[in-house]
């Protein structure tokens, strides 16, 4: 996780040097998209150590594929920044986009980043917000 990025990923490299094979897993959706694991591919890289992908559930794919939206072309934003003049300007970005956009949000904050978006200029955008997808308590929910 990201607290212990720069702590694992020189042991892991060490152990994939050994010939050791080396499995991400992740109960939060896909690692390595907007999550600390893409730094450890990013490293497995540079070193040259052969990475492997296992597909699965996609959190921001699943959202989008029943959004009803047009989807052939879309942004995918991650996780915005958390505050200051970057997130300010992430957000006045993404408002002006004409694609579908898809961005992860904590729960505590995506009511402020809703009003965020609506503040600059997105609040006739159709919106779909997606918690919990493919899994037992999933919530969708559809606006404006």
């Amino acid at each position: 996780h990201e607290h212990n990025t720069r702590a694992a990923i020189p042991k892991l490299l060490q152990y994939a040097a050994q010939g050791l094979s080396i499995a991400v897993v992740s109960d939060a959706g896909t690692p390595g998209i907007s999550d600390p694991g893409m730094e450890l591919a990013a490293e497995c890289a540079a070193a040259s150590v052969p990475l492997v992908p296992v597909p699965g559930a996609c959190a921001a794919i699943a959202a989008l594929s029943i959004s009803g939206y047009a989807n052939t072309e879309f942004c995918f934003g991650g996780f915005l920044p958390r505050a200051g003049k970057a997130r300010r300007q992430r957000v006045v970005e993404l408002a002006q986009e004409p694609r579908a956009v898809i961005l992860y949000e904590a729960p505590h904050r995506l009511l402020s980043t809703l009003q965020d978006l609506c503040d600059a200029g997105a609040s006739a955008r159709q919106c779909l917000c997606a918690r919990e997808i493919t899994k037992l308590h999933e919530q969708v929910e559809r606006g404006t």
